[in-house]
């Protein structure tokens, strides 16, 4: 692995560089792009690990290499346009799709190449297990890749809600239909005579899969808040989850309490986080277009403000008392 590591030092540097590239534009990101950077050499450290094993092709370790760089530029370019203003998030997700198209497009024409290892590739029982159903998934999965990504490109360029769709139809083609390739084959492999698998979970990996469930049910329901605090001069809304912000009363045009029932639906976000919770950031429907949004998912009224540089925000409070508190308050401010 040493041998690699110094063959290769050239190459690790500079997309080290390029992963840390966006922290030196957009100021508050630099310890997002440093969870990437520490991200990227694990993910190399592993990889180099298993192919001092088991030589990898090289197009494939290239994948590895430049695949958290670009997403460091990528998630870089959202964050800088996010701290310049709000208009574009639209045009950025629908960029965010077609890349993500590429990425599945060059990795498809890849995968066939990839060789059996424990990091790389279509990685299951039935896989591990016979070197023979490796190649069979692999050429037919890369197949299933290339054919997802030419579709996630072209949701890039659909409206909104049919992108979106479509976009979620490869993500879960190129995942469920090479897992059902596999084990079709292992099927017709046991048919033809060959010795069944025995499967054993180590209890190590028992703990990390139910560690992660416990993780992903905490993000799923228990995370993220929003809370409004208003100043002499200001109201600050504070995020937990992602970005604050803070709005002179200057720059607030009108403000509008909207009852549960007349409130649109969120619509699809396109830049910004959420869960069962809260949905915080930037979305797109079709009575608004593209607005903010800091809002309880809990709580079914809202309210609307109209910005001065004609953006739209959406917010609320846990429920509808404290959303007609926080109306009360914001139009008592605006009229002093």
């Amino acid at each position: 692995m040493k041998k690699m590591i110094m063959e290769n030092k050239g190459k690790l540097i500079l997309s080290s560089l390029v992963v840390v590239l966006p922290a030196l534009l957009g100021g508050r990101m630099v310890w997002e792009i440093l969870g990437l950077l520490a991200a990227h050499w694990i993910c190399l450290g592993i990889v180099l690990w298993d192919n001092a094993r088991r030589e990898q092709s090289k197009k494939a370790l290239d994948i590895v290499y430049w695949l958290m760089p670009m997403i460091s530029l990528v998630m870089g370019l959202g964050l800088v346009l996010a701290r310049q203003g709000f208009y574009g998030y639209t045009a950025f997700s629908r960029a965010l799709m077609f890349g993500m198209g590429a990425l599945f497009f060059v990795v498809g024409n890849q995968m066939p190449r990839f060789r059996p290892n424990s990091t790389l590739g279509i990685r299951l029982p039935w896989t591990m297990g016979n070197e023979e159903n490796w190649r069979s998934t692999h050429r037919w999965g890369g197949k299933v890749w290339v054919v997802a990504g030419l579709a996630a490109m072209v949701a890039a360029l659909l409206p909104t809600a049919a992108g979106a769709w479509l976009m979620l139809a490869a993500g879960a083609a190129v995942i469920v239909l090479p897992t059902l390739y596999s084990y079709l084959y292992y099927r017709k492999q046991r048919k033809a005579g060959a010795p069944a698998l025995t499967v054993q979970l180590k209890t190590r990996w028992a703990v990390f899969l139910v560690a992660l469930a416990a993780v992903l049910l905490v993000g799923l329901f228990a995370t993220g808040s929003v809370s409004v605090s208003f100043d002499g001069s200001a109201m600050t809304i504070d995020a937990d989850g992602w970005n604050d912000m803070t709005l002179p009363y200057s720059s607030i045009a009108s403000v509008q309490y909207l009852p549960e029932g007349q409130a649109p639906e969120a619509g699809m976000r396109t830049y910004g986080f959420g869960n069962q919770k809260v949905s915080l950031g930037n979305f797109h429907n079709d009575a608004y277009g593209d607005y903010i949004r800091y809002t309880y998912d809990s709580c079914g009224s809202c309210l609307l403000l109209e910005l001065a540089d004609g953006r739209l925000l959406v917010l609320n409070g846990r429920d509808d008392g404290a959303t007609q508190s926080l109306y009360r308050e914001l139009t008592a401010k605006l009229e002093q």
